[in-house]
């Protein structure tokens, strides 16, 4: 085959010693390919055909746009099959034939696991060109990942091998440019499936730069695959190819993994002209592969495929997922990543849960991946509740929007400046004084052992601190700090310490911002919102979650997130004491809500599911049902059926379901919900022993009430140390299991506990509180069967005297 060429003949010989080195046998796989049965187009080649005298074609493989692809066995006394590509009509041109002269080389260098050997190459006897690749006995790696239901993990696992492969062959000077799913076949090595790159060297030899005679076949014409074609490629005219070319067909294939599609649509494609087909490549900018995968249609099957239910999908390709193929995806060749091995080292620091560059450096985002990543060592309660907090906790640093209000309001660079030196001060201290706490390489010192079980509040505690001393000169630091520990806290149950730190931060922000910053509302707001978590002084809450509201309206405007926000906070504080202002208030929020948000928003669902409490307050309970479980089920499929957001819409409908004395659904309900609850946001978390309140309520009701009564008691304790001994659950549970005591007849174990109740209801909600006067029944008819009349007419009084006295007097 090489005639009088001794270089070619050189080259040759070197492949197939380079072969002979690093040869590695394929396992079967009868599904790999499909047999040629019919009648050939011009220039096919039949089986049985010798090629070139060393090659016996069994059957066609694959026919594509720039050759046709054959099992062939070559004819020596080692028999091996073989992939034996011959260059279709029309493109063995003598500059193609030029161009493999220098390229042999390279591609005899190559020596990479997943990339498929050239053994050989020559010429047909009718003068065609053709290759010699080891035979990959595999499918194409899309159609493997889902035969097999890959799961996200495995398939990332799989495209860092593929990267890999592209990196060394960039290396050896060789761009693939033709990168797709069906030119990487994946096959089984000792039940591991390992990829194997393809058509390497074609690519390459076919494009690139071509002297003034082959100008004209160049600009009119195009070998490829417009879906996997990078911007810069898809014009005809493209004398300035690189690797990175390369780096956005990667891209396209990762997307394809984790969502089932390409960026582009296949139709649009096809149905439009080639000039609009290279506009749409260069100009329109793809969705992120997860809202790829949420407005799919077959969103459930993608899922499956990829052995997850769809809201896990969503969640898991948001964020990190999404950040790495945008940026592989970069219409601009220099913002996406330098080299293939800088993307698979992105894909593998996701893999190990570590930040990855493409994401936003906030301090949110890299300790939100810390903990992750240690989630062994930091012991929140639960990792749903963990990653919930932090999202919402930290980004209310607020630093970040405060630059956008100064950039809207053309500010001057100076306060710009400020901004950043806040955002650095605060990233500063959660690196040093938050996150090395659970790291060794930081924590171990001489005078001080390491302790690997740290928990996130003892975390808190030890950088709270130091907040004070450390930031004395740098107020708004300060400020942005204690706001996150505060919020921190609140999420973790602490609400004490929580209220310190937000309190802190207020007036910090109100002293040095003044009284409209948004920071500082932000601050208000969230303090304003702990007040009513805590049940306590519901006039403070009032005033300062009024206060957020309207300024928040005035500054911002009404349909602003923020100020619907603060006003939707004051309508919960409004439920029980003016009911009819609350459920106006609701209405409006949520109308516009649904115009500014959207309707399935969680700040929109939310919303709605307070309006059904408002419906079961009033009696409407049917319709409460209908829309407590038309939030539920939202919340299940975009959140997850463990976040807090969904366990609590969860709990309200059990509710309603007690209200419809439909006792049993509301049982079930609550049973299922401590158990995720305790799990994800741990046995003692505040919300947790709320739920199993309800519960040993619910039993109370079926009359289950030595069950109830081991609940109350197991649960009151935690609630003391985390709630305050007259906190309203607190208070709840301890006048409910006095009262179950009471209605069984043990009177002695009754009393001090209805005693303990009244005083704790009469100091926090006052003598004429509907609760204050609830734990005064109690009394009364405790002493009524005791027979203690001097004790019956003090509580009769009692009872007169706040039921006379209006509320609120």
């Amino acid at each position: 085959a090489c005639g009088d060429d001794a270089a070619l003949r050189d080259d040759l010989l070197a492949m197939l010693d380079a072969h002979e080195r690093v040869a590695t046998p394929v396992p079967e796989m009868s599904t790999q390919s499909v047999p040629y049965t019919g009648q050939g187009s011009s220039g096919m080649l039949q089986p049985d055909t010798v090629v070139d005298g060393k090659y016996k074609i069994i059957e066609l493989i694959n026919d594509g746009g720039m050759g046709s692809v054959y099992r062939a066995r070559r004819i020596s006394d080692v028999k091996m099959d073989v992939a034996l590509k011959v260059i279709k009509p029309g493109l063995d041109s003598k500059q193609v034939l030029a161009r493999f002269h220098n390229e042999r080389q390279a591609l005899a260098l190559m020596n990479h696991d997943n990339i498929a050997k050239i053994l050989d190459a020559g010429m047909t006897e009718l003068g065609r060109p053709y290759f010699v690749m080891e035979l990959v006995k595999g499918l194409p790696l899309t159609r493997f990942c889902d035969e097999n239901k890959l799961p996200i993990i495995q398939r990332l696992e799989l495209f860092t091998k593929i990267c890999s492969a592209v990196q060394h062959a960039h290396q050896k000077g060789i761009v693939h440019r033709d990168l797709k799913p069906n030119n990487i076949l994946v096959g089984l090595y000792d039940d591991k499936p390992v990829p194997k790159v393809i058509d390497f060297g074609l690519a390459k030899a076919l494009y690139q730069p071509l002297t003034e005679d082959s100008l004209h076949t160049r600009l009119h014409s195009f070998v490829g695959t417009w879906r996997y074609t990078a911007p810069e490629q898809a014009l005809l005219n493209n004398l300035d190819i690189d690797t990175r070319a390369d780096i956005y067909s990667l891209g396209v294939i990762l997307y394809e993994l984790l969502t089932g599609q390409t960026p582009i649509d296949r139709s649009r494609l096809q149905d439009a002209a080639e000039d609009e087909v290279v506009r749409i490549i260069r100009e329109e900018e793809p969705p992120r592969p997860s809202e790829k995968i949420r407005s799919s249609a077959q969103l459930s099957s993608i899922a499956a495929l990829r052995s997850l239910e769809p809201v896990r999908l969503q969640k898991l390709v948001r964020g990190d997922l999404d950040w790495i193929v945008m940026k592989a995806l970069d219409k601009d060749r220099n913002r996406r990543y330098p080299s293939a091995g800088d993307l698979a080292a992105e894909v593998e620091r996701y893999l190990r849960d570590e930040p990855v560059e493409a994401g936003p450096p906030t301090v949110r985002y890299r300790l939100m991946k810390f903990v992750r990543r240690h989630r062994g060592k930091v012991a929140l309660a639960g990792f749903a509740l963990a990653t919930l907090v932090l999202a919402a906790v930290i980004s209310s640093i607020g630093w970040a929007r405060a630059y956008r209000e100064q950039q809207r309001a053309n500010q001057n660079a100076r306060l710009a400046r400020d901004q950043a030196a806040i955002a650095k001060a605060v990233n500063d201290f959660v690196r040093d004084d938050l996150v090395a706490e659970v790291d060794p390489h930081h924590s171990i010192q001489p005078d001080r052992p390491f302790v690997s079980n740290i928990t996130m509040k003892k975390v808190l505690d030890r950088a709270a601190e130091k907040v004070g001393s450390r930031f004395a000169d740098q107020p708004l630091v300060e400020a942005g700090i204690r706001h996150t520990i505060g919020k921190t806290y609140m999420g973790l149950g602490d609400y004490k310490s929580a209220q310190a730190h937000l309190e802190r931060a207020e007036e910090l922000r109100r002293r040095e911002s003044g009284p409209d910053d948004p920071d500082r509302l932000e601050s208000l707001h969230e303090l304003g919102w702990l007040t009513v978590h805590v049940g306590a002084n519901a006039e403070r809450a009032e005033s300062m979650l009024r206060e957020a509201a309207s300024r928040r309206a005035d500054t911002l405007g009404r349909s602003h997130p923020a100020a619907c926000k603060s006003r939707y906070a004051l309508a919960v504080l409004l439920m029980n004491s003016k009911r009819g202002e609350a459920k106006e208030i609701l209405e409006e929020v949520l109308q516009e809500q649904k115009k500014s948000l959207t309707p399935r928003h969680r700040d929109a669902l939310v919303t709605q599911r307070e309006l059904a409490n408002v419906l079961k307050d009033e009696g409407n309970l049917r319709e409460a049902e209908r829309m407590l479980n038309e939030v539920l089920q939202i919340q299940s499929e975009i959140l997850s059926k463990q976040h807090p957001d969904t366990l609590t819409t969860q709990n309200n409908l059990a509710l309603v379901y007690d209200a419809l004395n439909e006792f049993a659904k509301a049982e079930g309900l609550l049973l299922d919900l401590v158990k995720v609850s305790e799990h994800e946001l741990g046995a003692d978390h505040p919300a947790h022993l709320s739920y199993m309140i309800n519960l040993a309520a619910v039993k109370h009701e079926r009359e289950k009430y030595h069950e109830a009564i081991d609940i109350y008691s197991k649960i009151i304790p935690p609630l003391k140390a985390v709630a305050g001994a007259q906190g309203p659950d607190t208070l709840a549970a301890i006048q409910n299991q006095g009262a179950i005591l009471l209605q069984i007849g043990k009177l002695k174990e009754a009393e001090p506990l209805l005693l303990e109740a009244y005083q704790g209801c009469r100091k926090v909600f006052g003598e004429n509180d509907e609760r204050t006067i609830g734990v005064i029944e109690h009394l009364k008819l405790l002493y009524e069967s005791q027979q203690n009349q001097p004790e019956v007419k003090r509580w009769a009084d009692l009872l007169e005297k706040a039921r006379r006295k209006p509320p609120g007097d």
